[in-house]
């Protein structure tokens, strides 16, 4: 008798502590929205090349260094922000603010991620013709065009290789049908999301999820 109250003391001792310290830990890990939307303008301003060049960029900030979401929460952002209608930079930059500071941090993070371009398109509007035949800049995006490459090829890999985890050979079987139907047929990406992510809803709905491999 004693030692069972002794082994439900223990465990409430133990519960008491882990709870402590995952208020600790989400205490050192927290942002202030300012600080938010410094990091995603910084972000927004200095990465060329679409959506998918930001994602890594906002995957070290939020993932690796500051450990605000996870890798597996970063792979649902970019899924959500492809899916839904407007640039995926905005998106994805708006649903990031959102899973970290709720709807205000959506909204400070839609400023962020606006702000850059209205500010270089206002500017562009101005000096284009000068810019657009100058030799340095040609130079220029001609070089960064190749290293857009190697990132959205590094980012491809990293996405697909925590996507096989769970689920290797299902998610496999869509990728091949999303390759094939992209670049063979010349299907819409928004369609195949669609199909994909019904046929998603459709196995885990009739099977469980630990018997789909």
């Amino acid at each position: 008798m004693f030692k069972d109250n002794n082994d439900k003391h223990n465990n409430s001792k133990e519960n008491k502590t882990t709870a402590t310290n995952r208020e600790r830990s989400l205490n050192e890990n927290q942002i202030y929205l300012f600080q938010l939307f410094l990091i995603l303008l910084k972000i927004n301003s200095f990465t060329f090349g679409g959506g998918y060049t930001i994602v890594p960029v906002i995957s070290d900030e939020f993932v690796l260094k500051r450990k605000l979401i996870t890798a597996e929460e970063m792979t649902e952002i970019v899924a959500l922000a492809q899916s839904a209608p407007g640039p995926m930079v905005v998106n994805a930059s708006l649903l990031t603010g959102y899973r970290i500071k709720g709807v205000l941090g959506a909204l400070v993070s839609l400023l962020a991620s606006v702000l850059p371009c209205l500010v270089l398109i206002s500017i562009l509007y101005y000096i284009y013709d000068a810019v657009s035949a100058n030799l340095w800049v040609k130079s220029a995006f001609s070089v960064m065009g190749g290293v857009i490459s190697g990132v959205l090829i590094v980012t491809t890999f990293s996405m697909a290789r925590l996507a096989l985890k769970s689920h290797p050979i299902f998610g496999s079987v869509l990728m091949i049908m999303s390759f094939v139907a992209s670049f063979f047929f010349s299907i819409n990406t928004g369609i195949i999301i669609l199909v994909c992510g019904l046929i998603g809803l459709v196995v885990f709905s009739l099977f469980k999820e630990s018997s789909v491999r």
